[in-house]
């Protein structure tokens, strides 16, 4: 369901809130992927549409994911950082993947 302050979706067990806080900070034109299933209220409260799992990741680009991403750096979200802690265990992260460099490695 959708009112102009919330959107709700049923059978969802993650809060999206603290990462897409960290998404809104991004660039307008940042590219960011969900690697997982279609989360609506993700996009959202990140007011942006985020590209699908199979969009291509070439150039700098961040993905949202719970498993970690080789050559990607995670980014803390509101409640890593008050923990001081960030936790990769099955937990939804953004994480920033750069561009590649001249050399072709990362």
């Amino acid at each position: 369901w959708q009112s102009p302050f919330w959107l709700w979706e049923l059978n969802e067990s993650w809060d999206p809130r603290p990462v897409a806080a960290v998404i809104r900070e991004l660039p307008n034109d940042a590219r960011v992927i969900l690697k997982g299933p279609t989360r609506p209220s993700l996009g959202w409260y990140a007011k942006r549409e985020l590209l699908p799992k199979d969009a291509p990741r070439q150039g700098e680009h961040w993905v949202v994911s719970r498993k970690v991403l080789k050559g990607c750096e995670a980014i803390p979200h509101s409640r890593a950082k008050a923990s001081g802690t960030v936790s990769m265990n099955n937990t939804w992260q953004l994480w920033h993947c750069p561009a590649p460099s001249a050399t072709g490695h990362q």
